[in-house]
């Protein structure tokens, strides 16, 4: 029997940089250099100003962080710049309710209250309110996510459902990332780090005034990671990326609109995903995308906005064994408009459609047209604010999606094509006690909308040849997984209530607690175990002959998670401050059978979880930040790799040496070094552990 992990697989990646290449895109770059620097602006926030700060992930439009009835949390641009990181998974650690595991050094295991994974399909994330999820596997391609961290304004973190207004798989958790806009990044801005991990890293952007209210900047990027720590030297992660970008904003009387544009470039080993026609330890793959989006809003009165976005992207992926290509198109359409003084309607149209290129040698296989497919969603959705009184308020709100999933002709001449509606309702209740407090309550229906693997997309997982150790028969063995078109969405049901409040001037708290139900959700069973010339059951098999065996997708299996959350703010003074955060977690999942195979995705987590940074700052002179983090009694059915309890430890420093000229130096993984963070989710892949490592860093802004 073959117990699977995890998701059942990832598709690969295209052509690639050097530091000649980088070269040629600095001067590519350089094109855009023609004017004078703007200083910035002061970040640094105040425990008050953290709570009125304008929130986007919670409705579309903005919202001060303390009238949000959902677990929000902030990642401030002064937080990110202290954290040192240079990858966003890195930013995403020390925030309570998130889990963030690297799986290899450009792989990462990623979730929300549960159901990690590295296609963990329960978790939306964003960039400027653009989703990145991928309908052929309803998850994220975090390696792609090799974003300028300086041009990264704040995090927004959404704990639990928001699929009524974003729709499929905001159903544990929103992951908001907001950039600046070219006006708030006028200058020249420089950075790079070098270690003995991160090999180097690399930046420029550049900010202009083109004219009278109409802005600019461009930017480019480079790093090289090398290998985490692996079982066998024939095991390489090592990845490196390019990336460039250009973005103008306008602003004209009521209107303000950014067009943007951006390219990258990787090249990768992936040892995470490996399948049954890879034939080295390491797949090595070329990614590359670009996008072009556009933006605008009017801004009608102060409640009433009205926005277009129009978004299109190209991706390639080509790996080993096959090679992906996705070309997205997406629009949308956003109104909010106050009805009455006690009554805001805000409501929106999105049309989104996917065209799937995938050429495969036995790897993967579409149920009708090997090479193609297509997944369009289009979306609708409502949401009715009504204001009491000054204290209370209560939100009502609904998305419907319709899904239309088309894999071409069979053999047969049969048109393969899936078509469901889906509907996302929820209720919250707002209730401030005062100006520095609030309890809200929210009550959620989602569902996770299958895939277009799930539906339609078989994939081969392992061949154990014959006579082999693992293999004594005479036959070979290969192993496939098998999608169902009749898999249906998993059902979910959440309860959610928190409180936040400014306790004083120096301490403020923000605590959850939540209760979800998980129905249908997705299980694997085994198959038949057949041998392929005779048709009959083992040893009954010709000689030679294949035994195939096959590992079926079902909707047999459910879950309930029982959480709390909370982290506070702590200004001991005007030049130490602590966070805490804190995190339980109880999820009990339930199969619908004895058949039924564990799955070790869905049920590995850390009950309890806990952080602590603390901040010394000697105004803009000296800047120190440790950041600590435990995790306690893991529970998962695979525990060969993962240690029932970890830690982690992190240490970075800031020394301004000149006006506008930073340096810095940080410790990273002080008390887990080389220590695996999670499993592999395929039969033939690896996992590895993260070096300890010393990188000294270099920032120059004018």
């Amino acid at each position: 029997m073959l117990i699977l992990s995890g998701k059942i697989f990832r598709i690969s990646c295209l052509p690639l940089p050097d530091m000649a290449r980088f070269g040629r895109l600095l001067a590519l770059t350089g094109l855009l250099l023609p004017a004078t620097a703007v200083g910035q602006a002061q970040d640094e926030l105040s425990l008050e100003d953290l709570m009125q700060v304008e929130v986007t992930s919670g409705s579309k439009f903005s919202q001060e962080l303390s009238d949000i009835p959902a677990a929000a949390y902030i990642l401030s641009k002064q937080d990110i710049r202290l954290t040192g990181a240079t990858n966003l998974p890195e930013l995403l650690e020390n925030i309570p309710g998130v889990f963030v595991a690297g799986a290899s050094a450009n792989t990462w295991a990623i979730g929300s209250r549960g159901f990690a994974g590295v296609f963990a399909n329960k978790l939306l994330v964003m960039v400027d309110g653009r989703s990145l999820f991928s309908p052929l596997f309803s998850g994220v391609f975090w390696d792609l996510l090799d974003i300028y961290i300086n041009d990264i304004k704040r995090i927004e973190v959404i704990r639990g459902a928001g699929s009524s207004i974003w729709g499929a798989n905001a159903i544990n958790g929103i992951i908001n990332i907001i950039t600046e806009a070219s006006v708030d990044t006028q200058g020249l801005d420089l950075y790079s780090y070098f270690g003995d991990q991160t090999s180097h890293d690399l930046g420029m952007r550049y900010g202009t005034s083109l004219a009278d209210g109409l802005f600019a900047k461009a930017y480019i990027k480079q790093k090289q990671i090398e290998d985490f720590a692996t079982a066998s030297e024939a095991i390489s992660d090592a990845w490196q990326s390019t990336m460039t970008g250009v973005r103008v904003d306008g602003f004209v009387n009521r209107d303000s609109w950014y067009v943007s544009a951006d390219y990258i470039e990787q090249d990768t080993s992936d040892i995470s995903i490996i399948l049954a026609s890879d034939e080295q330890a390491s797949n090595q793959l070329d990614n590359s995308s670009w996008n072009l989006t556009g933006f605008w809003q009017r801004l009608i009165t102060p409640d009433n906005r009205l926005s277009f976005a129009m978004h299109i992207q190209e991706q390639q992926r080509s790996g080993t064994s096959n090679r992906l290509t996705d070309k997205l198109f997406n629009s949308e359409l956003d109104h909010a408009y106050r009805i009455t003084p006690a009554l805001l309607l805000s409501y929106g149209l999105g049309y989104r459609v996917n065209r799937f290129t995938l050429e495969s040698e036995h790897a993967f296989n579409f149920i009708g047209d090997n090479d193609h497919a297509r997944a369009e969603i289009y979306s609708g959705y409502g949401q009715l604010q009504l204001q009491f009184n000054q204290q209370q308020s209560l939100q009502l709100g609904s998305k419907v999606e319709r899904h239309i999933h088309s894999y071409g002709e069979t053999a047969e001449g049969k048109q393969t094509e899936h078509r469901k509606t889906y509907w996302f309702p929820d209720i919250k209740y707002l209730h401030k006690v005062n100006e520095q407090s609030s309890f809200w309550l929210s009550l959620n229906k989602s569902e996770r909308v299958p895939s277009m693997a799930e539906h339609g997309i078989d994939v081969a997982l392992l061949n154990v040849p014959a006579m082999s150790e693992q293999n004594p028969a005479p036959w070979d063995i290969e192993t496939s997984f098998k999608s169902n078109q009749d898999f249906a969405a998993e059902k979910i049901k959440s309860l959610e209530a928190g409180y936040r409040s400014l306790l004083s001037p120096t301490m403020s708290l923000d605590m959850a607690v939540f209760y979800s139900d998980f129905g249908q959700l997705r299980s694997t069973r085994q198959g038949a175990v057949v041998c392929r010339q005779s048709q009959q059951a083992p040893p009954d098999c010709n000689l030679p002959d294949t035994i195939e065996s096959e590992v079926i997708l079902e909707n047999d299996a459910s879950a309930t998670s029982l959480g709390v959350e909370a982290y506070s703010n702590w200004l001991l003074n005007q030049n130490i401050r602590l966070q805490f955060n804190y995190a339980y977690l109880d999820l009990d999942y339930q199969a619908g059978s004895d058949l039924v195979l564990e799955d070790a995705v869905s049920t590995t987590f850390y009950r309890h979880s806990f952080g602590i940074k603390g901040d010394w700052l000697q105004g803009d002179r000296f800047k120190v930040r440790l950041a600590y983090s435990a995790k306690r009694r893991l529970h998962s059915p695979d525990k060969t790799l993962l240690k029932a309890d970890t830690e982690q430890l992190n240490l970075s420093a800031y020394y301004q040496l000149l006006p506008g000229v930073m340096l810095s130096a940080q410790v990273k993984n002080l008390l887990n070094d080389k220590e695996y963070q999670w499993f592999p989710e395929f039969p033939k892949g690896h996992a590895s552990g993260e070096k300890q490592q010393f990188l000294l860093g270099m920032r120059i802004t004018f």
